[in-house]
């Protein structure tokens, strides 16, 4: 992946495929210096040959969170979103989502997914998680339901079913980190039901 400042910090890739075989990564990059000082930027690059050659890089967003993982996804029609958590002004740092209809080539403003104004000075390495069923999209992150809650994952099954499934410590636990659960939630509608611990 051409990179054009080696002394930039650049992390958290992700990658996503679709089903004609072009690949994207995104990831998270401070080659520019963007502001809010401390901040990243989103970038990303695609390869329409199954990845033996890439596009040069494209700046999507400047301002989002260093240290919250960005997330890929391409849905079925060939449409790309690419989730990340932006900062904005006063330290807020929420999701926000962007779509590509073009194969990668440009993105839409981002939209703010909820107002959560969440303000937090450390690094919470929380991101999102997307899926898309019947034409539906979803997007799941943190929340202060369930203790250190971390890396949610978006499914959608054979049968049309759409499951969340994250890491995290009931809110009761306060004493050890050797807690740690898996939480399995199936969403229908507006509601998500079911735990497995």
């Amino acid at each position: 992946m051409p990179i054009a400042n080696q002394t930039a910090t650049l992390g958290f890739p992700t990658i996503a495929a679709s089903h004609k075989g072009s690949v994207y990564v995104a990831w998270l990059d401070e080659r520019d210096h963007p502001q809010p000082e401390g901040s990243s930027s989103v970038y990303l690059t695609r390869s329409t040959d199954r990845g033996a050659t890439f596009s040069p890089n494209l700046k999507i967003a400047p301002a989002a969170c260093p240290c919250c993982r960005p997330q890929l996804y391409v849905a079925s029609n060939g449409e790309i979103y690419l989730a990340w958590r932006k900062v904005f002004n006063g330290d807020v740092q929420d999701m926000v989502i962007a779509r590509s209809n073009d194969g990668g080539k440009m993105f839409s403003q981002p939209v703010r997914v909820a107002v959560d104004n969440w303000v937090l000075h450390a690094c919470p390495d929380v991101g999102p998680a997307i899926a898309v069923n019947d034409g539906v999209l979803y997007v799941a992150w943190y929340s202060g339901d369930v203790l250190d809650t971390n890396h949610p994952r978006l499914s959608v099954s054979e049968d049309g079913r759409v499951l969340l499934v994250f890491q995290g410590r009931p809110l009761h636990d306060t004493t050890t980190w050797r807690s740690n659960q898996v939480y399995l939630l199936e969403i229908k509608g507006d509601n998500a039901v079911g735990k497995f611990r």
